[in-house]
């Protein structure tokens, strides 16, 4: 495999994008559902934040790891996954303030 810089730089950015819509998804489906609440609390006194940023980070890895094989062949930045990113980005802005994921997360229910 050639180990370009461009499917490192495209892994990544694809790979952190995934992460962070996971992450933004995992917020309202454990406001939402006090089971999947219960599965992130690994460790009580902190509650489920320390499953939700353990189940990120593998999802960040585990779509790294996939994506440079995928996009081993890559010799350019993709650009769909810089607007991936950007958009996932504000997105996760937008959804993880009370105002919207609330009433996301009353709808679950």
């Amino acid at each position: 495999m050639i180990n370009n810089p461009y499917n490192i730089i495209n892994s990544v950015i694809f790979a952190a994008a995934t992460s962070l819509n996971a992450f933004w998804i995992l917020i309202v489906l454990k406001g939402a559902y006090p089971a999947v609440s219960a599965f992130m609390n690994f460790y009580p006194p902190i509650g489920p934040l320390l499953g939700l940023y353990i189940s990120s980070i593998l999802i960040f890895v585990l779509c790294f790891l996939v994506c440079r094989f995928v996009f081993h062949s890559t010799d350019k930045a993709l650009t769909p996954f810089y607007w991936y990113f950007i958009g996932s980005v504000i997105l996760y802005v937008f959804i993880t303030l009370p105002v919207f994921h609330g009433p996301l997360i009353d709808l679950l229910k």
